[in-house]
């Protein structure tokens, strides 16, 4: 009984990225996400959490329900539309509430981890399958998470990266950051540009984030690795920007400040010349602030219901929202403001921004092992991850699962209190075996390499 916790949730990480999988052999979408649903929710009944204090953030997420819910009967869409529409972010903090509620030992959040690491690192092998083995580049298909979604292979990568970037920072194996650059691979297998916007951005934040932890001599020291490591990639990142489907007329370009040049010139391209339609993700943001507050108040508190959402299909000649004149180019705010009113957008944001200022109060006076402040820079990365995604590019952060059950998993394991002792530098569970030769070939647990990474740790006693 004390294993089951463990056991339910490596299963909803491995359901959860192989949901593509399942959908293509033909599992119902409905069935997959309700055993999502219920795996977590399993776990919080079999320890008995739904009887303690929730964990954090249960507030925001009981008011973006039950507003998404009134703005569905509003908008003359049923009790049932207005359930559905929060399911991707309750199903995300009930793996949050679960793994707060739960008692897991050092070495089972070193496996989940392993089976999570695995598991991104599986969509890789998937994408390159897909790209060298079949020949197929599809933007709705990306790796094993999905199939008829294509958002997420610009998000994943963006979230994955950080994670690899923050075990670099803390072990400065460079191996760690040449895995991290894997993930473009994802993107490119899907056709998505935006990545190589995004990947920049994370790259400076974790530095950042590092050198306000550990001084900055250690950060620019490692920034000169990562520096040289980058370079050394750029010309395999350029021959996968060339050859990406959406920007094939960068074949035509010479040279590598051609290349980039024609790249950013594309991505600020509108597909149509009627300027009625809004076709980008900065026009489609501005259309939705002037149409909400030109309208009647009902707007700006309801929106305009989930429906909206599913008449974009991306293409002037094949259905648009015409109320407000949108073809394409909502992001996560967004669509929440369009859809279910503004205060369920504030909702939403002030729920990771709140786990966000936890995180940050949440200071340890002890020294945590390096395996843990990764896991705790990947915490705080994850959250910058959600605002790029979230204002900048698309709702996938929370839709979908993916990121936000994985990014919500790291967080809880860095905050709840009982899990201090064990991430502790020097601890018995942390520090290495005295005759330094681990049992079986296990690494010990205070160790981490990118192989390690895929490989459960011993404890020590």
């Amino acid at each position: 009984m004390k294993r089951l916790p463990f056991y339910t949730l490596v299963c909803f990480f491995v359901l959860l990225y192989t949901h593509g999988l399942w959908t293509r052999l033909g599992v119902p979408k409905l069935a997959l996400e309700a055993t999502l649903s219920a795996l977590p929710l399993a776990i919080l009944v079999v320890q008995r959490g739904l009887l303690h204090r929730p964990a954090p953030g249960f507030l925001f997420i009981w008011f973006y329900v039950g507003w998404s819910l009134a703005a569905c009967i509003h908008n003359d869409e049923g009790i049932l539309r207005g359930l559905l529409y929060p399911r991707f972010l309750v199903t995300s903090y009930l793996v949050f509430w679960a793994v707060w509620s739960s008692r897991f030992t050092h070495r089972q959040l070193r496996r989940i981890n392993t089976v999570v690491f695995a598991l991104f690192f599986a969509q890789v092998a998937a994408a390159l399958f897909y790209w060298l083995v079949l020949g197929q580049k599809h933007e709705f298909v990306v790796g094993l998470m999905t199939y008829g979604g294509g958002g997420v292979a610009t998000v994943f990568p963006m979230f994955a990266f950080s994670c690899l970037l923050a075990f670099f920072l803390y072990y400065g194996r460079p191996l760690f950051l040449v895995a991290g650059l894997s993930f473009f691979l994802v993107s490119h297998a899907s056709g998505k540009l935006a990545v190589y916007y995004f990947i920049p951005l994370i790259l400076v934040l974790g530095v950042v984030l590092y050198a306000l932890v550990e001084g900055v001599p250690r950060a620019l020291q490692r920034s000169g690795v990562i520096a040289l490591i980058i370079a050394g990639a750029l010309p395999f990142l350029v021959a996968l920007l060339s050859h990406t489907p959406r920007a094939e007329n960068l074949q035509n370009e010479a040279g590598l400040y051609n290349k980039i040049a024609t790249f950013f010139s594309y991505t600020r391209r509108t597909a149509l010349d009627n300027h009625w339609y809004t076709t980008t993700r900065l026009s489609t943001s501005k259309r939705v602030i002037e149409e909400t507050f030109q309208r009647d108040p009902s707007v700006f508190l309801f929106g305009q219901g989930p429906h909206v959402l599913g008449s974009m299909s991306g293409q002037a000649d094949q259905g648009a929202y015409d109320k407000y004149g949108i073809i394409y180019g909502t992001v996560g705010w967004s669509a929440d403001a369009l859809a279910v009113g503004w205060p369920a957008m504030f909702a939403h944001v002030g729920f990771y921004s709140y786990l966000f200022y936890v995180l940050l109060r949440h200071r340890r006076r002890e020294a945590l092992d390096p395996y843990w402040k990764a896991i705790r820079l990947t915490a705080k990365l994850g959250f910058f991850v959600f605002l790029l995604n979230h204002f900048l590019y698309s709702a996938v952060f929370t839709a979908g699962g993916w990121i936000s059950s994985v990014y919500l998993y790291f967080l809880a394991v860095t905050l709840v209190p009982r899990y201090r002792e064990m991430m502790v530098s020097g601890s018995p569970l942390t520090r290495p075996r005295r005759a330094g030769v681990p049992r079986a070939g296990m690494p010990p647990c205070g160790s981490a390499t990118p192989r390690t990474l895929l490989r459960p740790c011993e404890e020590q006693g």
